[in-house]
């Protein structure tokens, strides 16, 4: 079932809106080092997830603290910027997209 165009453009909205709160007003410097890549939304609006991408492998467990520590600034910082009946809990997942392009790449290169 397709997923309805309101929770596309609401996942979106609050993609951009906790990529400006980690970024501008965040005071853990951990976490100011990654990049929100996606965000999804369940059907019930009661679960965000956001997909970050970090530069750095070393310092993943160190970010992911971080964001741990951070989920609750975040979603009281969505709940004062994006006016909705109940805010979603928030959870943070590490996008491996990158890294699988990469090697898919490394693949071909070998290939050739």
């Amino acid at each position: 079932m397709p997923i309805p165009h309101r929770t596309e453009r609401l996942a979106d909205t609050l993609l951009k809106e906790a990529a400006s709160l980690i970024l501008f007003e965040a005071q853990d410097e951990r976490i100011k080092r990654i990049t929100l890549t996606r965000a999804t939304l369940t059907k019930d609006l009661r679960l965000l997830r956001l997909y970050y991408s970090a530069g750095d492998d070393q310092i993943r467990e160190e970010i992911e603290e971080g964001l741990k520590e951070s989920r609750g600034f975040i979603r009281r910082g969505l709940a004062q910027r994006v006016k909705l009946r109940y805010v979603p809990e928030v959870e943070f997942f590490f996008d491996e997209t990158d890294e699988l392009r990469r090697k898919a790449e490394e693949l071909f290169e070998r290939i050739k």
